[in-house]
């Protein structure tokens, strides 16, 4: 009785521990053979990478300073107000603009563009109670539409100044962007003033702006690259000869948000060997 039991039940054992032997041995070779399904393959799926996407910067300069600052960049002087546009108010601490100061002041009447001496006549802005905002503006006492003003600017004198473009209002800006051009003639010479990309020495992008005189191309200047903004340069305010040295110079909006406002004068007679221009004066404020 024993023995016959004994046969089924053996029989049946080698069939269970088969059948549990099979299901470890796919178990364990399912990593390498059977493809993974329901949730498992959904993940997977969801952590292969995304196609490569074509990456359009392509510089056309490379091994830059990555120290920007190797530009001639002079030290910040209080010594350039932005008068043409803004009406502005400046902080009565940041500008030497007590009455009868006196200024190189740049107009433009009828017969063109002038430089002529003028004293300040600012006008201290008030709340309504009656108290100083800190704020001034700053009055000069000029014939013609004043467009900006300078102190103590190496190479700039009275005179007649030959400006080929002036931007007439903030209505005709369109900013410096790469593939963008601008061309003046001055004394026989076409300039061209132009936006690129490029590299640092340690490969940081950057917007490169640079300008021509038809037998040169030097690049002016050269600043990071930001995801929100891009590549921006900012507006040509004014372009032309300011110093009489019969070559470009250039007065460049570089920065506008609301009343704030950076702007940037290069000459001609300021620039460094082998450049065109070099960065004299800025003009920055936040007034109201």
């Amino acid at each position: 009785m024993k023995s016959w039991l004994t046969k089924p039940i053996t029989f049946i054992l080698a069939i269970v521990i088969g059948v549990v032997a099979a299901d470890l041995w796919l178990i364990g070779s399912s990593d390498f053979d059977v493809p993974p399904v329901g949730e498992e393959e959904v993940l997977v799926r969801t952590h292969i990478d995304p196609p490569p996407v074509a990456d359009d910067f392509v510089p056309e300069f490379i091994d830059l300073p990555d120290d920007y600052e190797e530009l001639a960049h002079p030290e910040y002087q209080p010594n350039l107000i932005e008068l043409w546009e803004t009406d502005t108010s400046v902080y009565e601490n940041q500008f030497d603009l007590n009455a009868g100061t006196k200024w190189l002041v740049l107009t433009k009447d009828d017969s063109g563009f002038t430089f002529s001496h003028a004293k300040a006549k600012p006008k201290r802005m008030k709340h309504e109670d009656g108290e100083t905002t800190g704020l001034i503006e700053p009055n000069f006492k000029v014939i013609g539409k004043p467009v900006l003003a300078a102190k103590k600017i190496k190479n700039l004198k009275p005179g007649k100044a030959n400006v080929v473009y002036h931007r007439r209002a903030f209505s005709e800006r369109d900013t410096l962007k790469v593939g963008m051009a601008r061309a003046y003639e001055l004394n026989g010479v076409t300039w061209r003033l132009r936006v690129s990309r490029g590299l640092t020495k340690e490969g940081t992008r950057v917007g490169v702006l640079v300008l021509s005189d038809g037998s040169r191309e030097r690049v002016l200047e050269y600043s990071g690259v930001w995801d929100e903004s891009g590549i921006d340069f900012g507006d040509v305010l004014l372009a032309g000869d300011l110093d009489n040295d019969g070559k470009l110079d250039l007065y460049l909006e570089n920065w506008r948000s609301g009343e704030s406002l950076v702007s940037l004068l290069y000459l001609s007679s300021h620039a460094a060997k082998n450049q065109h221009v070099g960065l004299a004066a800025v003009f920055t404020n936040s007034g109201c």
